[in-house]
C-alpha cells in the first residue's frame, strides 16, 4: 500500500503534537501525573468543621479547623494538632506550634508520614487565622498565608484563636 507524502507528514505532526501537549499514546512512554491528596489540621477529636455537621466521615465539606490551645506549644511536651487525610480521618502528619503563648507570632512545624511527599507543584501549605470560630466553605486561594513547603525558614503566622491549615501532599 502506498501512502502519500502528505499523509505521512500529517501522521508525524499528530504524534509530535500529542507529545508536545503531554498526551501519552500507548507505547510512547511517559509518566502518570501524581494525585494531589488534601490534609486538614484538626484537634484530637477531629470534629471542628467549617460547616457544622459535615466533619470527618460525613462527606459534604470535611474541611476542619483547630482551636488554638497553649497545649499545642512546644515549650516542654506540646501536643501537636493532627493532619487528617480526606474524609477518612486517618492521621498522616502533625502540626506543631511554637511561640510565646497568647501573643506574638506563632511558628508552625509541619511533619508528614514517610509514605507521603509535599505536593511539588507550587503552593502546598495554606494557613488562615481567625479571631472567632469560622463558618462556611473555606477558599484556599484566599487564605492569608500560603507557602511552598518544605522551605528553609520556619512558617511564621500571626497569633489567632483558630486556624485553618490545609496541606497538599502526594504518595511517595
Amino acid at each position: 500500500m502506498i501512502y502519500s507524502r502528505y499523509w505521512r507528514i500529517g501522521l508525524i505532526l499528530l504524534v509530535v503534537g500529542l507529545l508536545a501537549f503531554g498526551a501519552n499514546p500507548v507505547g510512547l512512554g511517559g509518566e502518570v501525573e501524581p494525585e494531589c491528596i488534601d490534609l486538614w489540621a484538626a484537634n484530637a477529636d477531629g470534629e471542628k468543621s467549617y460547616i457544622p455537621g459535615s466533619g470527618i466521615g460525613e462527606g459534604i465539606n470535611w474541611a476542619t479547623f483547630i482551636k488554638y490551645d497553649e497545649d499545642f506549644l512546644v515549650v516542654f511536651h506540646g501536643n501537636p494538632a493532627s493532619l487528617l487525610l480526606n474524609q477518612q480521618g486517618e492521621q498522616v502528619g502533625v502540626v506543631v506550634f511554637g511561640g510565646s503563648g497568647n501573643e506574638g507570632p506563632v511558628t508552625l512545624t509541619i511533619m508528614i508520614c514517610p509514605e507521603k511527599l509535599f505536593w511539588p507543584y507550587g503552593t502546598n501549605v495554606y494557613v488562615q487565622g481567625y479571631d472567632r470560630q469560622p463558618r462556611g466553605n473555606p477558599i484556599l486561594h484566599r487564605f492569608e498565608y500560603q507557602f511552598e513547603f518544605p522551605q528553609e525558614e520556619p512558617l511564621i503566622v500571626d497569633f489567632a484563636e483558630y486556624y485553618g491549615i490545609h496541606v497538599k501532599v502526594m504518595e511517595k
